[in-house]
């Protein structure tokens, strides 16, 4: 009776059904006639399993106390009826039982309630169908009145809501004929009986309230394909499919003309889509030449760029992935009317394949770097990738063979992103990686070296999927928003299990694998994830070692793969939740994300002030379809926004209150002004499907704020910008440019919120120089220059 609804399990049965020793000898019997078919039930062993009850302790978390309340008979349970048998206001409980006495439950608490029953009209005398919602106590309560609707039971028509402290609660009930009656000053510990007979006319309902944003997808014409590939066959033992991880979206001004353009990432045999952005926000398919040509693999991470000569380009980095033997990737580059684009080879010595890009000056020379991140080695997931820093000069990139030992190896990237973290003007680089940490590298003339223990996130890996870089607590420091796998998948075991990777050529057959396990704490000991029909496809040995699925389900993993485990390597991933990195300077601290967005995995991240109202918004992009046969698609999100407090905290508005619902794979997002009107919109990329345009239409129009630097990042990219207020305090940092989420990049130019009236703008440029602008009329557009 603490104002959350608790759930009751009646557990067991006679048989079980499920017992794959028992199904394996049963199917042996090969077809029977039909008399002896139904006694085959007899050779299946009970299921005796104690009866459960799990206790919702808020946020959609649940704790199991069966044993410690007293509710967990092993009898074979069937109906739970609840009744209230001493009538004391609250709800005992009743439990059939095969071939066994009645359980009858007496619920002992002692806190305050209010007990309602109903009495309607006509020969709805107990109001079966009402809704009775209770307000006052300590959480709104909502229930209906129910008649049979349980397993082989039915409830006493009677409803018991929680009263907390509350000195009254109000309660409405919601007939079935559309009336309504409502009990004012209802006091605890007292029992109602309501009648519909005084129930009133319920009042007209108001119109849904208009939403953030506006759905205008319909302006993107393009579909995103993949090739089929068949991941397993090269690597049977595969978590999941890896070549559906885009695509990636970008927005950035690649003419030069002040209009920015869209760019979206394309599968193998596929083509970039372009689109040119016009007034009110218009968009027309651009048919530039290097566009048309087939992609020779699948085009991913994708930037924005500046040559040293001040020449726009668009970056993207092709993965061979999909190519049945070893070849090399490429970054590519596209400049307006070429009719092929540049291809720059980015070797290993591991065959490492490509992911994200990040841009920025990394050495305070002026002009724009490239990192190209290492997504895996194919064919040796979860082998650790190489990655690539090119260096632009006046003869275009270049690989930087000076720092390749740096990123050998480094992980499976799978976000990059280059940001200032500490007082030094330089960026550092972050990187997401999975089965593995969030890696910061400290940022010092150019060199990078590894900084993520000191940045405290060295013991904290994950299957982390994206970036995004955001100023989300105001205080100046760019923090960090980190997704991950989330915490509604096969590999959330709660806090007693750890999901672990054992990864080598186990049986010495040729393949790599990787097989999935738990740790279980307790006992210390590694147990395999898989039945063992799915592992004696690939390790056929195991049949002769167990030839019960119950021996097998006894053993540890060591046990299962005994004299083959030499040379494997095992990791973990103890930490899934999504999070958000508050720079505590030299230091993070780590807060997990709102509830709402660990249901399903993260998968790119946008960072924007969508309402106006001077705190940092962010938007997840979620879902993930592309799983093995025996797993369950992650399909719980439909893009979520989040709204920033300014203090690093988060809630969650979901479609009904944003207007953003994309049920299909999110991948890669990017925010612009594509009509102009001083609001942040939104754009969406889908694996396999369309993308979304969301027009923003009810946030406050804020400040719009662009860049203009040297010919060689003439649009600022790596800066960060930061409004002064009149009475001198200031909003939050804003970065420009570099890279966002997973594949993709925002526009360089802004929408910076206001909280109050804006006096000035400061802008942090990548070289160290700062430039303070004075803002007299905070409705015109604003262009800052480089001193």
């Amino acid at each position: 009776l603490d104002g959350l609804e608790d759930l009751l399990i009646a557990n067991g049965h006679a048989f079980d059904t499920q017992d794959l020793d028992a199904i394996e000898r049963t199917s042996k019997l090969g077809k029977l006639p039909v008399a002896q078919s139904r006694k085959k039930v007899f050779l299946f062993p009970p299921l005796t399993v104690p009866n459960m009850i799990y206790r919702n302790t808020g946020d959609l978390r649940f704790t199991e106390v069966g044993a410690d309340w007293g509710f967990n008979s092993k009898n074979v349970s069937h109906g739970i009826s609840l009744c209230d048998l001493d009538n004391d206001g609250d709800q005992d409980v009743v439990v059939s039982c095969l071939n066994s006495n009645v359980l009858v439950y007496r619920n002992n608490s002692t806190a305050p309630r209010v007990s309602v029953t109903l009495r309607g009209t006509g020969m709805n005398t107990r109001g079966i169908g009402a809704r009775i919602t209770v307000r006052g106590g300590p959480h709104i309560q909502s229930q209906e009145m129910i008649a049979g609707g349980r397993y082989l039971a039915g409830d006493e028509p009677l409803r018991t809501f929680a009263a907390g402290k509350a000195s009254q609660l109000s309660i409405e009930v919601a007939w079935p004929s559309g009336t309504r009656s409502v009990i004012n000053g209802a006091k605890p510990n007292h029992a109602y009986e309501i009648h519909e007979k005084n129930a009133q006319p319920a009042p007209t309902g108001a119109p849904a309230p208009a939403t953030l944003f506006a759905d205008a997808s319909d302006r993107l014409t393009h579909v995103h394909t993949e090739t089929p590939s068949d991941d397993f066959q090269r690597q049977p033992m595969l978590t999941r499919r890896l070549t559906e991880s885009g695509p990636g979206v970008v927005v950035f001004d690649w003419d030069g003309d002040g209009a920015d353009e869209l760019f979206f990432g394309a599968g193998a045999g596929g083509n970039i889509a372009a689109y040119k952005t016009g007034p009110a926000g218009r968009l027309a398919k651009l048919t530039e030449p290097a566009f048309s040509q087939p992609l020779m693999g699948d085009a991913l991470g994708l930037a924005g760029w500046v040559d040293a000569a001040g020449k726009r380009a668009l970056l993207a980095a092709v993965s061979t992935h999909d190519f049945p033997e070893p070849v090399v990737p490429s970054l590519q580059v596209f400049h307006p009317g070429s009719a092929e684009p540049e291809v720059i080879e980015l070797p290993s010595a591991n065959q490492s394949d490509v992911g994200s890009v990040a841009v920025a000056d990394v050495d305070g020379d002026g002009d724009l770097d490239v990192f190209v991140a290492g997504r895996g080695v194919p064919g040796r997931f979860p082998t650790p990738a190489s990655s690539w820093l090119l260096r632009c000069g006046a003869d275009g990139l270049k690989l930087d063979g000076g720092q390749a030992a740096t990123f050998t190896n480094v992980g499976m990237v799978t976000a990059a992103l280059f940001v200032p973290l500490d007082a030094e003007p330089l960026p550092e680089l972050v990187l997401a990686t999975e089965w593995g940490t969030v890696k910061v590298f400290k940022n010092r003339g150019g060199t990078f070296t590894d900084a993520t223990k000191e940045w405290g996130l060295d013991q904290q890996p994950g299957i982390w999927q994206t970036l995004a870089a955001g100023d989300f607590d105001g205080d100046g420091r760019m923090d960090l928003l980190a997704g991950n796998w989330g915490l509604n998948s096969h590999l959330k075991h709660g806090t007693k299990r750890v999901p672990y990777l054992v990864h080598g050529d186990i049986g010495g057959d040729g393949f790599y694998d990787a097989v999935e396990a738990r740790f279980e704490l307790a006992s210390r000991r590694l147990l395999p994830r898989h039945r063992m029909v799915t592992l004696e496809l690939v390790f056929p040995f195991l049949r002769e070692r167990f030839p019960t699925h119950r021996r097998y389900g006894s053993a540890t993993l060591q046990q299962i793969f005994a004299g083959q485990l030499t040379g494997a390597k095992l990791i973990k991933a103890s930490h899934l939740t999504s999070a958000v990195l508050l720079n505590r300077g030299e230091k993070f601290e780590s807060r997990p994300l709102p509830i709402e967005a660990q249901l399903t995995p993260v998968m790119g991240a946008s960072v924007a002030d969508f309402d106006g109202d001077g705190s940092e918004d962010v938007f997840l992009s979620q879902n993930f379809f592309a799983v093995r046969v025996e797993d369950y698609r992650m399909d719980a999100g439909e893009g979520l926004l989040l709204k920033g407090d300014g203090q690093g905290g988060f809630e969650a508005r979901f479609g009904h209150r944003s207007g953003i619902k994309v049920y299909g794979e999110q991948r890669g997002s990017a925010v612009g002004d594509f009509n102009g009107d001083g609001r942040p919109d939104l754009v969406v990329a889908q694996s396999k499907a369309k993308p979304h345009l969301f027009l923003n239409a009810l946030g406050q129009a804020g400040l719009r704020v662009s860049l203009s630097g040297a010919p060689a990042n003439a649009l600022g990219q790596g800066a960060t910008a930061r409004v002064v207020y009149a009475d001198g305090t200031k909003g939050p940092s804003r970065m420009i440019g570099g890279s966002t989420g997973r594949y993709s990049q925002s526009a360089a130019g802004q929408v910076l919120g206001a909280a109050k009236r804006i006096r000035a703008i400061e802008v942090a440029w990548p070289g160290g120089t700062t430039t303070r602008m004075n803002v007299a009329d905070a409705a015109k557009p604003v262009v800052v220059e480089a001193k």
